[in-house]
């Protein structure tokens, strides 16, 4: 398998991307943005490998920026599909802000030999070998063999304050064991944008993460 290797329709996740229109919200609005997503759509509170990707924004000041890009992916079941599209067109209340989403459309999931996660948390705090070793752990109950790079550790704000967590790569990775790791995640508070893999182009040094 290649770093392009196909998407695979037959997965039982994928990602439901939605254009979004506003100007700023907090610098790290992902409890807010979690809040928000729940009530209106209320199904992907106790699914346990749903999730909410890290909003892109650009940071300014004490607020943070939406660009033109600026998209909002959820990782949900593809069951869910056809319940989710209806958050399409309709204004999320984070605060003082609010984000209009467009259309929403589906995104299949892309299991390349390199997988990233900006924020993983980590339930051994700011203990990188600590938190290495649960990620070898979480791995082995996945029957998932990687070259894992441990990215910057960042505190994050969660439902009962703030929290460790580090960005992760994974590479090495064959096709079958890229989209369990794209389907389940690592760790908890997906709906927190933690836990949730991307594809990446390549195991790239890791200092700007």
């Amino acid at each position: 398998m290649t770093g392009n290797a196909a998407s695979n329709p037959d997965s039982a996740m994928l990602d439901l991307v939605f254009p979004l229109h506003g100007h700023a919200l907090e610098p790290d609005p992902a409890l807010a943005l979690q809040q928000a997503v729940l009530q209106a759509c209320p199904l992907l509170q106790n699914d346990a490998c749903s999730g909410i990707h890290p909003l892109r924004l650009v940071p300014s000041g004490e607020q943070a920026l939406l660009s033109q890009r600026s998209r909002l992916l959820l990782r949900v079941r593809r069951a869910q599909l056809p319940q989710l599209l209806a958050l399409s067109n309709q204004t999320l209340v984070l605060g003082p802000h609010q984000l209009l989403l467009g259309d929403g459309y589906a995104r299949e999931l892309l299991p390349h030999t390199t997988l990233y996660a900006h924020s993983v948390a980590s339930p051994a705090g700011a203990d990188e070998l600590g938190f290495m070793d649960w990620v070898a752990q979480q791995l082995q109950a996945l029957q998932v063999q990687a070259h894992v790079v441990c990215g910057k550790q960042h505190m994050r704000l969660g439902p009962d304050g703030p929290l460790h967590a580090f960005s992760l790569m994974l590479h090495g990775l064959g096709s079958a064991q890229a989209l369990r790791v794209l389907e389940q995640g690592l760790g908890p508070l997906r709906l927190l944008g933690c836990g949730l893999f991307v594809a990446h182009k390549s195991a790239a040094a890791v200092s700007d993460w």
